[in-house]
């Protein structure tokens, strides 16, 4: 035996026959189908594939969105299956299942402690019998006995022990060092990347409905320094005009918003009669429907049920859906707001219930409150879970479930989707 042996796992299964190598392979690629990550990574895969598709053609969602829920479902059907069906359904199956993913990983270890062991420190008698026990293993995985499998690592793992001592006693600080490398990753994807959103309120009604979740694209405008409110440099661009937004509150840096962008550096804004101008140029609106149900949350009283005018508004390059409370007592003339450098004036979709920069952003200043862009977090892209009213699954636990019907919708319509009658699930 040489250590090209030991190194090379392939060249282990072809020495043994074809056959068992044909095997071998299946079963591990059978292992990592049936792992409970592989449908949580699919749909992560395939959201981020929709997710750039809709950013460059976003009437695109309208055609891929009935497939995308078909995946999504039964990615999670999938998850269910597997979860049961390693506890209760198949659990001999899936015990044999976890020993030869127990092998795979002792494997893995090996191989790393025989690299970071010095060039020819094991004697050739060690190396055949670490040789000899990686075998026997591994002729035992493509068996059906877990029982023989859990023995056949066990010895392997022992020989590893005993004649990589060396490596073996400093293998923490490696592996120490993965996982802090993991969280580092991890950290910086959150800041940087993607970071997802619970919809907290109604102020965004009807485009977002409390219990929905939204991916947020965190370099779309640029790397932010958290807690400096810095932004260096625009990665790709800066704010538009009907972008929806995540942003930290500069009222109150203890909570973060979602609303949408209505103003960006130099615009003046103004609502006449609830209408919106902006420089002066009325933005065009469209009434869907005059009495729109909707569901709000009250933590005084609970869910309630509202009802206000649903209207188009042409606000950059595609609509977004508003509610007009015409019952409301809020004033139906605001402005103008001239929106200051470096700055954004954002609105909610639900415009008569939003503590937005019109009122301070929630601060209850009389005064209007810009948003810094230092403070903006990033972009909403699409809703990738609702967790809702009426969903699928409420009342089993609690009053709210999945609602499939709003996975995957985008922050703005294409324009081509007919008219909507109600919110209500």
């Amino acid at each position: 035996m040489n250590e090209a042996v030991l190194l090379s796992r392939k060249k282990l299964w072809q020495e043994v026959s074809a056959a068992f190598a044909k095997r071998a392979r299946w079963l591990w690629l059978a292992n990592r189908v049936t792992s409970l990550w592989t449908p949580v990574g699919l749909v992560f895969l395939i959201l981020a594939v929709y997710i750039t598709i809709i950013e460059f053609s976003l009437c695109a969602y309208w055609v891929l969105l009935p497939g995308m829920k078909g995946v999504a479902l039964g990615c999670v059907l999938a998850w269910w299956v597997l979860l049961l069906g390693r506890y209760i359904i198949a659990k001999p199956s899936f015990r044999l299942r976890r020993a030869r993913v127990g092998l795979e990983e002792s494997d893995k270890e090996l191989l790393w402690l025989a690299r970071k062991s010095p060039p020819s420190s094991l004697p050739p008698k060690a190396l055949s019998e670490v040789a000899e026990l990686r075998k026997q293993a591994w002729l035992a995985y493509v068996e059906s006995d877990s029982e023989a499998l859990l023995k056949a690592t066990a010895k392997l793992q022992g020989a590893a022990s005993k004649h990589f001592a060396q490596a073996s006693r400093t293998a923490w600080r490696w592996k120490l060092m993965g996982l802090l490398g993991t969280l580092v990753l991890v950290v910086l994807l959150r800041l940087v990347v993607v970071e997802p959103y619970a919809i907290p309120s109604g102020s965004m009604i009807p485009t977002l409905e409390i219990g929905d979740h939204v991916v947020v694209n965190r370099f779309l405008y640029g790397v932010r320094i958290p807690y400096k409110n810095i932004v260096p440099f625009v990665l790709v661009r800066e704010p538009k005009r009907g972008d929806v937004i995540v942003f930290n509150n500069p009222t109150n840096t203890e909570v973060d918003y979602i609303k949408r962008v209505i103003g960006i550096a130099g615009d003046v804004v103004e609502l006449r009669n609830k209408k919106l101008f902006v420089n002066g140029e009325a933005i065009l609106t469209q009434t869907e429907t005059e009495n729109y149900p909707y569901m709000t949350y009250d933590f005084r009283f609970g869910w309630e049920k509202e009802e206000a005018e649903l209207a188009r508004e042409f606000l950059g390059s595609h609509p977004h859906r508003v509610l007009f409370d015409w019952g409301f007592s809020k004033d139906n003339n605001e402005g103008p707001y001239k929106v200051p450098d470096k700055h954004v004036f954002v609105m909610g979709d639900n415009r008569d219930h939003s503590d937005d920069s019109r009122y301070g952003l929630g601060s209850r200043s009389l005064q209007a409150h810009f948003v810094p862009l230092g403070n903006i977090k990033g972009k909403a892209m699409v809703v990738w879970w609702a967790w809702g009213l009426g969903g699928w699954g409420g009342g089993l636990l609690s009053e709210r479930g999945l609602r499939v019907d709003r996975l995957f919708l985008p922050m703005n319509i294409c324009g081509k989707e007919p008219s909507k009658r109600t919110g209500l699930p």
